[in-house]
C-alpha cells in the first residue's frame, strides 16, 4: 500500500503498516544491495542516520528469518525483566525491581592471593554477556560444570569476541565483581 492510499484510509492499525514493511524488506532482500548511502529519506520525509538504516534492516531480517538453534541464547526470566546495572553504581548495594521481579546485588569480596579485596557492583555489558553465555551453554549442553577457559582471554573467545586490550581489561575487572557478589 502507498503512502497516498495509507493517507486516504485514516486510521490504520499496527499490523497493516507492519505487513506492508514487512512485504518491502522481503522485496528488498531480493534485490541486490543499493549503493551505500549515509543518509535516506523516508517516505513520511524523515531523514535516517545509516544506523538508523542498519537497525531497521536488521529488524526486517529478523522478522522475515526464523532463528535456529545455534541463534537461541537463553537467559533466567528475571534478569530479562531486572538486570544488573548499565553503569557504575556508588555504593555497596544496588538494587532494581519490576513487578513482582527484583535484583538486589551487593558487592563483595575476592580473595585475590593476598586476602580479601573489595569489589565494585559489577555493570555493564560485560557481566550480563557473561550471565547469558553461561546461561545459554547450561541450557544447551545441560550441564552443571561450565568451561570458561583458563584466562579471560580465553573466555572472550568462547564468548566470540576479539580479546583485545580494552575488552580484556574490562571482562576481567567485571567477572572479579561478579565472582565477589
Amino acid at each position: 500500500m502507498t503512502k497516498k492510499q495509507r493517507e486516504g484510509q485514516g486510521a490504520q492499525q499496527i499490523g497493516e503498516i507492519m505487513g506492508d514493511l514487512l512485504a518491502q524488506a522481503q522485496i528488498k532482500a531480493a534485490l541486490p544491495p543499493p549503493k551505500r548511502q549515509t543518509k535516506k529519506i523516508t517516505p513520511a520525509g524523515l531523514i535516517l542516520t545509516e544506523r538508523d538504516q542498519k537497525l531497521i534492516e536488521a529488524s526486517a531480517e529478523i522478522a522475515t528469518t526464523p532463528p535456529s538453534g545455534e541463534d537461541m541464547a537463553f537467559t533466567h526470566a528475571v534478569l530479562c525483566q531486572v538486570g544488573l546495572p548499565r553503569a557504575k553504581v556508588e555504593g555497596r548495594e544496588f538494587m532494581r525491581q519490576s513487578g513482582a521481579a527484583w535484583v538486589n546485588v551487593q558487592a563483595g569480596y575476592l580473595d585475590e592471593g593476598h586476602g580479601p579485596v573489595l569489589q565494585p557492583i559489577p555493570y555493564g555489558v560485560m557481566p550480563r554477556l557473561g550471565l547469558a553465555w553461561v546461561s545459554t551453554f547450561a541450557v544447551r549442553n545441560k550441564e552443571r560444570e561450565i568451561p570458561i577457559g583458563d584466562s579471560a582471554a580465553e573466555f572472550l573467545r568462547l564468548m566470540g569476541m576479539e580479546s583485545d586490550g580494552r575488552r580484556y581489561t574490562t571482562l576481567r575487572k567485571q567477572m572479579h565483581a561478579l565472582a565477589g557478589f
